[in-house]
């Protein structure tokens, strides 16, 4: 064997090796003493618990016998060095789109809350669209009726249909409401289609009074309308009279569909109605034929009747035939008597109105 000199590089190579190996067989030699070492440690300490069964009598059997220590498992030393770990990815986060609402417009068109609400008598719909000429030159004579006729009961709502650019922009005044009908579903429903401008108005019973025409004719209709809405003049008998006819004359008053005769001549003058057609019985058996159209004179009679379970009774005669056209009752209570006029009127109304007439496409 060559022998190396010391101090050259072969010679440090070895030494190095050696000492590496030397090393690495000490430091296992130390884990293995001490495990040897915790090994005798535990065993020590399990010969030192007392055995929990003794037999007295008889040989030891095996069921007495003291419980075996489990053989211990060695597991091999932890690693020197720390397992990477690969580095996380965390994916963006996903923004939802946002949706922005055209302000102050909707996208469908439901008469019947409109027709319901208090003081409505008359509901016109106008389509329009930007790129109609005479709709937008229309716009002055739509404002003025509606400013001279919302008190009496006429609201107006604006359908936005088609439009280019698929905006629904204000027709630069402000209509009860507005709808947006971009795809022109709605016009389609009523037969509209692309013949603009197109009007349509109803009464608050549902009846069509003006179908797929323009504001000449909703003007027409509406001034026709309200010089003939049905007037009302209100009997009411026994001990809750008074109260009952209060009551009942405000409330018609505040959900302006009848109008209620509030004046000496107007009362007179249904009088004498009533007078040339004395031979009628007004009784609540005889009922009118069914119609769209009320009595232009009407009687509407209230009456509190039963034990115990006391009723609120409404029965609206007409004064030239003498015929009920619509009667209604519900619970009476003393203690709440204007909710109980209320839920009467509101349930009348409700009666007298009828299904919603829609124009033949």
């Amino acid at each position: 064997m060559k022998r190396l000199a010391p101090g050259s590089t072969a010679g440090r190579v070895f030494l190095a090796v050696v000492l590496g190996a030397t090393t690495v067989v000490a430091t296992g030699c130390n884990y293995s003493l001490r495990v040897i070492d915790e090994q005798a440690r535990e065993d020590r300490a399990w010969r030192a618990i007392p055995s929990p069964i003794v037999a007295r009598d008889g040989p030891v059997t095996p069921s007495s016998r003291p419980p075996t220590r489990p053989p211990r498992k060695v597991t091999a030393p932890p690693p020197t060095a720390p397992a990477r770990r690969a580095p996380t990815r965390t994916a963006p986060a996903r923004t939802a789109p946002v949706r922005t609402a055209q302000p102050q417009a909707r996208s469908g068109l439901d008469l019947r809350p409109w027709l319901a609400r208090p003081g409505v008598q008359l509901v016109a719909v106008e389509f329009y669209a930007t790129w109609c000429k005479p709709c937008m030159e229309a716009v002055p004579r739509w404002r003025a009726l509606h400013e001279r006729y919302r008190r009496q009961g006429l609201r107006l709502v604006v359908v936005n249909t088609q439009d280019p650019d698929g905006r629904c922009m204000n027709p630069g005044w402000n209509p009860d409401e507005m709808v947006c009908d971009a795809d022109g579903r709605i016009a389609g429903q009523l037969g509209v289609g692309t013949r603009l401008p197109s009007a349509f108005l109803w009464s608050w019973r549902g009846d069509l009074l003006v179908g797929d025409g323009h504001v000449d004719n909703v003007e027409r209709a509406v001034k026709d309308f309200l010089t003939t809405t049905p007037r009302v003049e209100i009997s009411a008998t026994g001990t809750h009279g008074p109260t009952v006819a209060r009551l009942l004359r405000d409330k018609l008053v505040e959900g302006g569909k009848l109008q209620v005769v509030s004046d000496q001549g107007m009362a007179r003058r249904l009088a004498e109605i009533r007078k040339r057609s004395s031979g009628l019985s007004y009784a609540a058996g005889t009922r009118c034929q069914a119609g769209r159209a009320l009595p232009a004179n009407s009687l509407l009679e209230a009456t509190v009747y039963g034990k115990g379970r006391l009723r609120l009774g409404l029965t609206l005669y007409s004064a030239e035939k003498g015929c009920a056209v619509a009667s209604v009752s519900v619970d009476w209570d003393p203690q709440r008597p204007s909710v109980s006029v209320a839920e009467a009127v509101y349930k009348l109304h409700g009666r007298l109105g009828g299904a919603i007439q829609w124009p033949s496409r």
